[in-house]
């Protein structure tokens, strides 16, 4: 039986983890548009290109990612503490990606899309697979 102090730290941790994915998410959210349509100048056909992939992927990892984690037997994918713990430095890292240039977006468009591309996907896998462990933890 788990005392009111270990509870408290747990809710504290469970808190931290929630109020730091939100304020990533919201800024990822909110600038990772305003970075490749005015900084890389990114063309509207990638832009387009990149947002309706993002869309069919976010329709696809959802539900992979829970059944992984579920069926997994890997015990850093499976438990869930631990793909929290793993899967953190990973995201924070997906965060990171779109800020910074690939390469000379004037003369290859192509770049920007790419970056795009993947900056969404790895983004919103590594969301998708921190929310899924953090939700689905165990009752404080």
């Amino acid at each position: 039986k788990m005392g009111n102090s270990q509870i408290r730290r747990n809710a504290m941790a469970y808190s931290a983890t929630t109020l730091a994915s939100s304020m990533m998410s919201s800024t990822f959210n909110y600038y990772y548009v305003k970075v490749f349509l005015h900084h890389y100048k990114i063309s509207e056909t990638w832009f387009y290109l990149a947002q309706t992939s993002y869309m069919i992927w976010n329709a696809i990892n959802d539900p992979l990612f829970g059944w992984l984690q579920d069926s997994s037997k890997v015990s850093c994918i499976r438990r869930r503490h631990l793909a929290i713990l793993y899967g953190a430095p990973i995201f924070v890292l997906s965060f990171l990606l779109p800020w910074f240039s690939w390469g000379e977006t004037d003369s290859f468009p192509w770049i920007a899309g790419a970056h795009l591309i993947v900056s969404l996907w790895l983004y919103d896998a590594m969301f998708t697979y921190g929310w899924i462990s953090q939700s689905t933890l165990p009752h404080l």
